[in-house]
């Protein structure tokens, strides 16, 4: 058995009623709900890989992933989910991206890609979040410059499966930074919390 509890990650408090999806590569997909104490015990099979979510209004979506080897497996297995209030219109703490003018163009590359893999996971894991993207550029860069780093951020995540429309651009001005290059960043704000995919409406 694997015992699963949930809990708000501010006040550490158990949360009730969360949805656990559970879904392994043997194909068995499972629902259940957390009781009055964010607990719930479910029986899993022994070496099969499972995705578990946990999911809350009003909350940000939990995912972990799961592996029981017979070897390793005893009856006080657990685990432990610390969600996180969804709050509007604060800025999201991924790191910002920053670019050259002649390089708006390019490919992404080391750490700017990594984190856009990680931003495009946690965007996909959380499916009625609408995020918008504030674009800034330097006092010596035109305009265009500020909706040309969106787009290609907006490009690269929708190549990740991410519905455009969950990504709103918003041109943020020249920034204030004292360098003239630390002014050249996207800011991410999450300003909705119930999207509904079109794919869902169909």
């Amino acid at each position: 058995m694997l015992k699963v509890r949930v809990f708000d990650e501010d006040s550490v408090t158990p949360l009730d009623s969360v949805k656990i999806s559970i879904v392994g590569t043997d194909l068995s997909q499972k629902t259940y709900f957390t009781d009055s104490q964010g607990f719930i015990s479910i029986e899993l099979k022994l070496e099969i890989a499972y995705v578990i979510i946990a999911i809350k209004n009003d909350y940000l979506n939990g995912k972990k992933k799961l592996f029981l080897k017979k070897s390793s497996f005893n009856k006080n297995n657990s685990l432990q989910f610390y969600l996180e209030k969804v709050r509007t219109l604060e800025c999201f703490l991924f790191p910002t991206f920053h670019y050259l003018e002649n390089q708006i163009e390019r490919e992404f590359k080391g750490a700017e890609e990594d984190s856009l893999l990680i931003l495009g996971s946690y965007i996909y894991d959380n499916p009625n979040i609408v995020f918008e993207l504030t674009a800034f550029r330097s006092n010596n860069e035109p305009k265009k410059i500020s909706k040309k780093r969106a787009e290609k951020i907006i490009k690269e995540l929708v190549a990740q499966g991410i519905e455009k429309d969950r990504l709103v651009f918003k041109d943020g001005g020249i920034g204030e930074n004292e360098k003239e290059e630390d002014n050249r960043y996207v800011i991410f704000r999450i300003i909705k919390t119930d999207y509904v995919s079109k794919k869902t409406k169909k």
